[in-house]
């Protein structure tokens, strides 16, 4: 049987339907006039029911119970309100409402509906102010809710949007699809995708949020429980100002897993913020997920989440990209593994166009969990060359307690003025052992006065095989690398600073252990630097240190090594620089140290202090009036079996003074006069 029903209804009147339970049923209301009522009840399959309301403060109550059923609305006027409830599988339902208040100048609009089972459709689009609209599809108890479809559309000021696809007690979410868009200013979107309580599982949903206009706000939720969140995508796009988006993916309880999901926000204006986070909890795994942060304008803010929480959890080869184009944006992603967790393989990139912009990247793990594998990238282009128009830049690569610490890569690229750019990758245990391996850090700075420091760090533990880079082409600019093992040994670690430019500055390349290598590369005039490495508990051998000047007026203040094996080198080219080198006892000895220098030029000045025994120096200087001070043997200690050798070429006025205490020492000064071939 079927039927089909057609009923015109005048103001303030109210209806009652309810269908047979035979499928087929149609239903066509048309309701003018204000507060009237229509509610209306079809059960069975292939049921059909349109409804038409123009005027003021009218309501209307859809239930269909059945499969393949379909509603469809559409209102004119003031203060409407629609709700749909539809239960069944391949079930659809739209509408379209709009008015306007002529002394207002507002419209008020309220659809509120809920589907349950699969393969539903809805379309709702209002077309005002203040307009509310919200959907849910649920499926309770274990069931299954998959292939459904919400889409909401709104143009006006002040409206919300809403929509709930959710399952629960170990139900599965998976293939549905929720699009909410807005035009217009002071507007809120929501979208909730939940798989709840034991083994709830959601996978290969999308949501996405567009708005356009001020002022707007977009959430985007999407949780597993058990589970597990697989395959989702979540997007959100806004344009305009003062907006904010947030997105949330999440994987809860014992054993869950979020992989594989994608999470982007795109906005475009002034003063917007945006948020991603992406988690996995309680001896969870997150891994191969993607979060995208895009803005373009300035004043914005992004931050990106990705952590696994509790004992036993993994996050691993994710990655989060953040771009901002414009000026006093702010940047942050942070990515960890908390209580002994895993941080593994992630990729982190930060890249800011623009001045007075502020980024930083942490990947971190604690209580004894692993960080390894990890790449972390801050670029920023600054386009002043005003000191003050400022980037800064910081990277933290982190284990704490009994925690590992290596393979990871950071690196920060800069251009423009008055930038700063720190570097930490350390390993931490107040009383517990913790080390930090094979990590590399690299900074590269492009114009004056910035700021440059690399920190690599074992806190009782160790630290090896690290290396450290620093490249600056400028004026003005400073340069720090430490490289330390506190308590704990330090070894085979790598630390190289290279400036072009002048008046630059490395205040200290120090190192902790044996077996390191320094090296300082300064071309330019007026330049400084300073090496040192040296153990605070014990001896450190068979370092390297080696500082290069090529200009004027250079400097190397000291390279301060002590232990034995070690070699220090200088070579500078160009007059009046000046270079000292002191190598010291570590305990009772410092032996078999190589120091070297070679200066050509005029004016310059070489001074050498060692301690020990089997020591070798050598001072190589061309040019004229040339100084060199050495000192073997100092503080009325021995120092036996020592060597030293000065050559001074030019034209007279060179100074060479050398003293040696001790026994079986030897002494050779060359002072020569190139074309007379003078010998003093």
């Amino acid at each position: 049987m079927k039927g089909t029903t057609k009923i015109y209804l005048a103001a303030s009147l109210s209806l009652l339907l309810a269908g047979t339970a035979w499928a087929g049923n149609s239903a066509d209301i048309e309701q003018t006039g204000t507060n009237g009522t229509v509610t209306t009840t079809q059960t069975g399959d292939l049921n059909t029911i349109t409804l038409t309301q123009g005027g003021d403060l009218n309501t209307a109550t859809v239930t269909q119970d059945g499969d393949a059923n379909d509603a469809t609305f559409e209102q004119k006027g003031e203060g409407n309100q629609t709700t749909v409830t539809q239960t069944g599988t391949g079930n659809t339902a739209g509408g379209y409402s709009s008015s306007t208040n002529p002394t207002t100048g507002l419209t008020y609009e309220s659809w509120y509906g809920s589907q349950s089972g699969t393969d539903n459709t809805v379309e709702v689009t209002q077309d005002g102010e203040g307009n509310q609209a919200e959907w849910q599809q649920t499926d309770e108890y274990g069931g299954t809710l998959s292939d459904n479809q919400v889409v909401i559309e709104q143009t006006g000021t002040s409206n919300q949007a809403e929509v709930e696809q959710e399952v629960y007690e170990g139900g599965v979410l998976t293939g549905n699809q929720a699009l909410i868009t807005q035009n217009g200013d002071y507007n809120d979107a929501w979208i909730d995708q939940e798989a709840d309580y034991e083994g709830g599982l959601a996978a290969a949903n999308t949501a996405q949020i567009d708005q356009s206009g001020s002022s707007n706000d977009a959430s985007i939720y999407l949780e597993g429980y058990e589970g597990g969140a697989v395959g989702n995508q979540t997007l959100i796009g806004q344009s305009g100002d003062d907006n904010n988006a947030w997105v949330d993916q999440y994987a809860d309880y014992a054993g869950s897993m979020a992989t594989n999901n994608i999470a982007m926000v795109d906005q475009e204006g002034v003063d917007n913020s945006a948020g991603i986070d992406q988690e996995a909890y309680d001896d969870a795994v997150a891994s191969d997920n993607l979060a995208d942060i895009s803005q373009l304008g300035e004043g914005n803010y992004g931050r990106i989440y990705q952590e696994a929480d509790y004992a036993g959890s993994f996050l691993s080869f994710n990655q989060a990209l953040l771009s901002q184009d414009g000026t006093f944006n702010n940047a942050w992603i942070d990515q960890e593994a908390y209580e002994g967790g895993i941080l593994d393989g992630n990729i982190a990139t930060i890249t800011q166009t623009g001045d007075y912009n502020e980024a930083e990247i942490d990947q971190q793990a604690d209580d004894g969990g692993e960080v390894s594998g990890n790449t972390a990238t801050i670029t920023q282009h600054g386009t002043g060359i005003d000191y003050t128009q400022e980037n800064d830049a910081s990277i933290w690569q982190e284990a704490d307690s009994l925690a590992t610490l290596s393979g990871n890569q950071a690196t920060v690229e800069q251009s423009g003025a008055g930038n700063d750019a720190g570097t930490y990758q350390e390993a931490y245990g107040s009383t517990t052992a913790s080390s930090a391996t094979g990590n590399t850090a690299s900074t590269t700075q492009a114009g004056d006065n910035n700021d440059a420091w690399i920190d690599q760090y074992a806190y009782q533990g160790e630290l090896t095989n690290n290396q450290a880079t620093i490249t600056q082409t400028g004026d003005f600019n400073d340069a720090e690398i430490e490289q330390e093992g506190h308590n704990g040994t330090a070894s085979d670690n790598v630390a190289t600073v290279t400036q072009v430019g002048t008046y630059n500055y490395v205040g200290y390349v120090e190192q902790e252990g044996s077996n390191n290598l320094a090296t300082v590369l300064q071309t330019g005039d007026d330049n400084a630097a300073y090496i040192s490495q040296y153990d605070g508990n014990s001896e450190a051998d068979n370092n390297i240190a080696t500082v290069i000047q090529d200009g004027t007026g250079n400097y190397v203040g000291d390279i301060y090594q002590r232990g034995d094996q070690n070699d220090s080198n200088v070579t500078q080219t160009g007059m009046y620089n000046e270079a000292w080198i002191d190598i010291y006892l570590s305990g009772d000895s410092a032996d078999s140290n190589q120091a070297t220098f070679t200066q050509t030029g005029y004016g310059n000045e070489a001074g050498l202090g060692q301690h020990g025994d089997f020591n070798v120096a050598t001072i190589f200087q061309e040019g004229d009036g040339n100084w060199a001070d050495v000192q073997q043997g100092m503080w009325n200690a021995a120092a036996d079996f020592n060597q030293v050798t000065v050559t001074q070429t030019g034209y007279l006025g060179h100074s060479a003074t050398t003293l040696q205490t001790g026994t079986g020492n030897v002494m050779h000064v060359i002072q020569m006069d190139p074309v007379l071939a003078v010998t003093n």
